[in-house]
Parts: C-alpha cells; structure tokens; sequence
C-alpha cells in the first residue's frame, strides 16, 4: 500500500443534511485521497443519510462508507469509526469543518519523513459569520516541554486538523462518551504521556463555528464541563500545576457566568 494512502477519515454527523456534503467535497478534492472515508451518523432525523448517500454514488472513485448508530454524541459516533477503519492513521473531521486540498498530501510526507510521531496537527482558520481568523496553535507548542502540562493548561489541538495513529487510539480506549463536550479534550490529556506530536504551521483546514454548536454555546457553559475533564486528569501533571488550573478556571468559569448574566 502506498503509505500516503494509509489513512482512515472519520467524519461524525448529526442532522447534517446543510453542511455535510461541502465537507465531504474538502476531503474528495484533496491531491492525495485517503484510503476511505468512514461517515457516521449519530441517529441523524434529517435527509442527512440521503444526501451522503447520494455523494456516495456520485464519487465512486473513493471508498465512502455510511455507518448509521443511534444517537450518543460524536465521541461514539468516532469510536465506530476507528472500529470500523482500515487504515493505520485517523484523521478526524467534523462534519461541517473543511479540508484544504493540500491537507491529506503534507501530513501524510510529514509522517513518512518522521517515522517516529504518532500525532500530528496543523494550523486552521476560524470561521464564523463568514469572517476568518487564523488560529496560530503551533506557536502554542513547546516541544522542549512537557505535552501534558501544556494541554493542561489549555487545549490547543483541533478535532478536524489532527491525524493519529490508530494504534494509539485503541490503546486508550477511544474517547468517553460519559463527558456531554470537550470529550476530544480528554481524549488527548489522557493519551499526552504517550503522544509524539508533529505540529506543523501549515493551514490545512477551516472551522466552522455556527449557531448550535459547541463553539456557540456560552463560554461558563463549556467552562463548567471543562473542569470535569481536568479534574481527573491530577496524575499526568505535577500537583502545583494541577491545583493552579483548577483555581484559575474555576475562577474563569465565574467571570464568564457573571459577564453572561449582564
């Protein structure tokens, strides 16, 4: 197998009959088409299975295979498709998030020319209300420092822009659905003592923020689900590093909730 071919891509998707279809696209165009693109949809009530499987039939130059569950959140929804995957890479992407056709070609040269990462992100534009924003996350990164006191202190690692080894995923489990968000964020503290990450300053995708999703949701909101993933999290990280973060962001979360109230 072409190596750069060795690649999974799992798109979780609720009632996404708007959206799915021009992310779908982002990963078809790509200069270097992945092994397969697994859909699952998380117990969609939309014409959302309609439309893709129309694409489906539309695009027989790629495997697309449309996987159905009931509805349980897109932290099950990727479980069943790192089950379902062939490839021995992952790449992750939200079902209204873009690719840029480049994506699939760099990380998959960067894994080869870097045999020993099992983790790679990139850079992304934000994208709300049509208007971008470039997000920097590989100026967050320090590789002379430790990964997990750095995501401790704050996520900088997309969904959509990560790829990882399948091997990785399976050994921890895949990510826990018992979290109602930021379920990808425990994902990664959890896995950090074990992840060799690549961080590249290429932009190689879009996210999209729009209205109903987790982004558009208040900020003490998400907050306040944030501190149940971190709490759990005290024996990757030195005890002071763990008791500044909770203070600091239950603190934030206080602010946050008092700003919303105004």
């Amino acid at each position: 197998m072409n190596p750069k071919k060795d690649i999974s891509v799992i798109i979780p998707v609720f009632n996404g009959e708007k959206y799915i279809e021009k992310t779908l696209l982002s990963v078809v165009k790509q200069t270097t088409l992945p092994l397969e693109i697994i859909v699952v949809d998380d117990g969609s009530q939309d014409n959302t299975c309609e439309v893709i499987k129309s694409f489906i039939c539309a695009h027989p130059e790629i495997t697309i295979a449309l996987v159905k569950c009931q509805h349980l959140g897109p932290g099950a929804a990727r479980n069943t498709g790192i089950a379902a995957a062939n490839g021995s890479w992952i790449a992750f992407l939200d079902s209204d998030d873009l690719w840029l056709p480049n994506k699939i070609d760099i990380v998959a040269s960067t894994y080869i020319n870097n045999s020993y990462s099992n983790f790679i992100c990139h850079n992304e534009i934000h994208r709300q209300n049509d208007m971008d924003m470039m997000v920097d996350s590989f100026s967050k990164y320090n590789q002379e420092k430790s990964l997990s006191i750095q995501l401790f202190n704050g996520c900088f690692l997309s969904t959509s822009a990560i790829i990882c080894k399948k091997s990785l995923l399976t050994h921890y489990g895949g990510f826990d659905n018992s979290f109602p968000n930021a379920q990808d964020y425990e994902l990664w503290l959890r896995m950090s003592p074990k992840i060799s990450l690549l961080m590249l300053p290429d932009i190689l995708g879009v996210y999209v923020i729009r209205s109903g999703n987790i982004s558009s949701r208040p900020s003490w909101e998400r907050n306040k689900n944030l501190y149940h993933v971190i709490k759990g999290k005290k024996n990757i990280v030195p005890n002071n590093t763990y008791i500044f973060r909770i203070i600091k962001h239950m603190v934030l979360t206080l602010l946050e909730y008092i700003k919303d109230l105004k």
